[in-house]
């Protein structure tokens, strides 16, 4: 979950970098420039970083990332692993074609997703990114060297009290929106 007071605290403690959804930015713009546009989950720009600027502390900073969604949905609902070639073909979508500049394929997902809820799912993504690199199409990184090489050039604000796990913001911890676990049914 997010919201301003938290990236707030995370410039504060200089935190370089957040991963959030694609859901979670409400507009963007070029940085310095006063024109914002409205972006939604299609429409974001996933392939590169974002800066959002501290209201209360002058010049601090925080850079965003905010994953695929596509590459997202897939590896949780297993599909991104029924072969290699359709793991392969779901990074590749993610880059913009006959663009010349840094791009960035990224997703989230919990690092039990490669080998508890899918067996092959730790080898094929070893296979496909000796494969993406082979062929030349991208490298391996990390978000920090990425910020290196292609430093943010568009602002973005967040959208409010809004959270990657939950449609309903943060009400799966604030109120029961049917997302939370019901604490009386909980089984250990």
């Amino acid at each position: 979950a997010v919201d301003g007071q938290t990236l707030e605290v995370l410039c504060e403690n200089g935190l370089r970098f957040a991963v959030l959804a694609p859901s979670q930015a409400r507009r963007v713009r070029a940085i310095g420039s006063g024109k914002w546009e409205p972006v939604n989950e299609t429409t974001l720009d996933t392939t590169v970083p974002y800066r959002w600027f501290s209201k209360e502390q002058p010049g601090r900073y925080i850079d965003l990332f905010f994953y695929s969604r596509s590459l997202e949905t897939a590896a949780n609902a297993k599909t991104l692993f029924e072969s290699e070639q359709v793991f392969f073909s779901g990074i590749e979508s993610c880059f913009k074609r006959d663009y010349a500049g840094n791009q960035l394929a990224h997703l989230a997902s919990d690092g039990e997703v490669y080998g508890h809820h899918h067996k092959e799912a730790g080898f094929q993504l070893e296979r496909v990114l000796r494969r993406i690199q082979k062929e030349g199409l991208a490298k391996a990184t990390n978000y920090g060297e990425f910020l290196e090489i292609c430093p943010p050039q568009l602002e973005a604000e967040i959208a409010e009290s809004s959270s990657w796990s939950c449609p309903h913001g943060v009400g799966r911890w604030s109120e029961d929106c049917g997302c939370r676990i019901d604490e009386n049914t909980a089984q250990n």
